[in-house]
């Protein structure tokens, strides 16, 4: 994994992933070469992960944004009324009813979501594992060879 991120012109820029990396590393005190390059892979993962929540955002304020026009279509259809391109007016309540069975991704964009979330996700608590313990070795402790990490939905 390459520590340069590819940078989203217009949404990231270099110097915000410079200060976001250096944060990281910093907060992850490594020493040594292999100890900085998993810190700098961490920061990485992270800053993906990031992405993750902004892809969200987008998708969440299209489909929001979108509920009048889409609505307006419907209806044209549904009458069965198209004259020079116009489209109904919707009322205004309906819209904002309709907006709220869309604060949730659909399901294509949410299967996305969740699995690219879970992969970063993964990777990410298995590199910062590898760095911990290193990390606990060279400073005289026993780390296991193994850690087991369960995620469960809480229980009801």
């Amino acid at each position: 994994m390459s520590p340069h991120p590819v940078i989203i012109e217009g949404i990231e820029t270099p110097a915000g992933w410079q200060r976001f990396r250096d944060g990281i590393v910093e907060n992850l005190a490594p020493e040594g070469p292999l100890e900085e390059d998993l810190a700098e892979n961490i920061a990485l993962l992270r800053w993906r992960l990031k992405r993750v929540t902004h892809y969200e955002t987008a998708i969440l304020n299209h489909q929001v944004i979108g509920t009048e026009s889409d609505l307006a279509i419907s209806e044209t259809y549904r009458a069965r009324t198209i004259s020079k391109g116009e489209f109904p007016e919707i009322d205004p309540q309906l819209v904002a009813a309709y907006q709220q069975t869309r604060v949730i991704p659909e399901r294509a964009s949410l299967d996305k979501i969740m699995r690219y979330e879970t992969h970063l996700h993964r990777i990410w608590l298995q590199t910062l594992h590898e760095l911990e313990a290193i990390q606990v070795r060279r400073q005289g402790g026993h780390a296991p060879l193994a850690r087991l990490d369960i995620s469960a939905p809480p229980a009801t």
